[in-house]
């Protein structure tokens, strides 16, 4: 069996800022690079969100998803907005789920 494995592209090349208040979760700043390592000024910043939502039963779900924002302040303001957006979707998903399965997948604190 031959495994294909994709190399990386010096194209799409990112550097990632954590930015966390070890609380509520963290903020990811993707500032898109050249192959040598300098800002790439033709592409935009990326603002990814993550957190770790905890159910009633216990388990822990980690999250990430995207945040509209051109900086970091709005990102912070943003950040609220954007969890619950992605806790909203994985709730709907639940709700189809339980339809098509006939049985209760997530329970919500």
């Amino acid at each position: 069996m031959t495994t294909s494995i994709k190399a990386v592209s010096a194209a799409s090349l990112v550097r990632e800022e954590r930015y966390t208040d070890n609380a509520a979760g963290e903020i990811i700043r993707q500032v898109p690079v050249l192959k040598d390592g300098s800002a790439d000024p033709m592409r935009s910043e990326i603002y990814v969100g993550s957190c770790v939502l905890t159910m009633s039963n216990g388990q822990q779900l980690p999250l990430q998803f995207p945040i509209k924002a051109e900086s970091l302040e709005e990102a912070i303001l943003e950040w609220p907005h954007a969890c619950n957006d992605k806790i909203e979707e994985l709730q709907s998903n639940a709700v189809r789920s339980r339809i098509v399965n006939g049985a209760a997948v997530i329970s919500w604190i």
